[in-house]
């Protein structure tokens, strides 16, 4: 079973990161963000996960939230995955 959890920003870790770096080790799931920081996430313990960069956004709104949305709106997945988990992206604007 393949599991993909999906985080807006994981640059910033806090609570809401740690969360969903909680559930990709545990679910052994791919767990796709923008602005992925590396040595945070291993100096926290997270070491191993599989973390996927869908790209960089910049780090102040509101093109940081704009071009979030639009990169994960283009990530094409198809039937890759058994499940799909939102993990911190908060409400989408747009259709």
């Amino acid at each position: 079973m393949r599991i993909a959890i999906f985080h807006n920003y994981m640059d910033n870790i806090g609570g809401a990161e740690v969360v969903g770096l909680i559930l990709a080790r545990e679910l052994k799931a791919d767990l796709f963000s923008t602005n992925i920081d590396d040595d945070k996430i291993e100096k926290m313990g997270f070491k191993g996960l599989n973390l996927i960069s869908i790209g960089k956004v910049p780090v102040n709104a509101p093109f940081r939230q704009q071009l979030a949305l639009l990169k994960f709106r283009n990530l094409n997945l198809k039937d890759d995955y058994d499940f799909y988990l939102m993990d911190g992206i908060g409400p989408c604007q747009g259709g």
